[in-house]
This record gives C-alpha cells, sequence and structure tokens, in this order.
C-alpha cells in the first residue's frame, strides 16, 4: 500500500493502473473506495 498526499491508503497495482489509464486516456475502471473522488475515475461497488 501507498499512502497519496490526502492521507487515502493506494495499492501500488491500482496506482499503475490509473496512471496507465491516464496515459491511454481512458477511464480508469475500479471497486477501490480510495479512488472513487478522483478525476477520471468510473468507481464500481
Amino acid at each position: 500500500m501507498a499512502t497519496n498526499r490526502e492521507g487515502r491508503d493506494l495499492s501500488l497495482i491500482d496506482c499503475l493502473g490509473y496512471s496507465c489509464a491516464g496515459t491511454w486516456k481512458v477511464r480508469f475502471l475500479t471497486g477501490d473506495r480510495a479512488f472513487e473522488q478522483m478525476k477520471n475515475v468510473e468507481y464500481v461497488k
């Protein structure tokens, strides 16, 4: 787990996926609540 500036615990693999999604200009799909309010994320429960 990694902690970002806002103090959220983020998994390393989700961080990699989020970064790749930004590079490829696609939305990042995740079920991790820590990403829920981040830009360009589609959170599914």
